[in-house]
C-alpha cells in the first residue's frame, strides 16, 4: 500500500468542517467510546460547524491553534488539531475513514503534521495524549519519534470521559 499512495497534509478550510461534523456525529458509537468520547457530551452539528468556522476565520496574530486536514489520494480522510499553551502544544489525531485505519497511513500523516505544528505555532514541545488502550494511536506516536512519558487518569477533553491516557512528547 505504501508505494502507491498519495498523501497531503494541509491547513483546514471552512469547507472541511462538515466532514469533521460527520466524523463526530456519524461514526460508530462503539468506535467513539473506544477512543474515549462520552457520547452524551457530543455537541450538535450546528455547534461543531459554528465553532470550527469561527476558529478558521480568526485572523488574530496570536494564533494558539492550528488545524490540518489529511488527504489520501485527493480525498479528505482525517484531521488533527493542536492547541498551543506558551511554547508547548497538545495535539489530537483523527482518521475518519475506518477502512484506512491500522494500515500505517497514520504514521505518514503524523510525520507531516508535526512539521507543520512546529513551524506554524512556533513551539518547542508537542504533546499527544491518546487513550492508553488506543493501541493504533500509541504505536503511531512511538513510530514517529515521540517519547513516552507516563500514563495517568484524566478527562482529556470537553467531549471525553475520565480515562487513562498515555502521554507522549516530542521536542523540536
Amino acid at each position: 500500500m505504501h508505494s502507491s499512495f498519495y498523501i497531503v497534509v494541509r491547513k483546514m478550510k471552512v469547507e472541511d468542517i462538515s466532514l469533521i461534523a460527520d466524523y463526530w456525529l456519524k461514526s460508530e458509537p462503539e468506535f467513539l467510546e473506544n477512543i474515549g468520547v462520552d457520547l452524551k457530551k457530543l455537541p450538535s452539528r450546528k455547534t461543531i460547524i459554528e465553532t470550527h468556522t469561527k476558529e478558521i476565520n480568526d485572523t488574530s496574530t496570536d494564533q494558539n491553534k492550528c488545524a490540518v486536514v489529511w488527504e489520501f489520494n485527493k480525498r479528505s480522510v482525517g484531521h488533527s488539531i493542536a492547541l498551543k499553551n506558551s511554547k508547548t502544544a497538545n495535539m489530537h489525531l483523527h482518521l475518519w475513514d475506518a477502512s484506512l485505519r491500522k494500515k500505517g497511513l497514520g504514521t505518514a500523516f503524523v510525520q507531516k503534521t508535526i512539521a507543520i505544528y512546529f513551524q506554524e505555532l512556533q513551539i518547542d514541545t508537542l504533546i499527544c495524549e491518546p487513550k492508553a488502550s488506543n493501541l493504533a494511536a500509541n504505536k503511531t506516536l512511538e513510530k514517529v519519534g515521540f517519547r513516552f512519558l507516563k500514563k495517568y487518569l484524566t478527562i482529556p477533553g470537553s467531549i471525553t470521559y475520565k480515562q487513562e491516557v498515555s502521554q507522549w512528547q516530542m521536542t523540536k
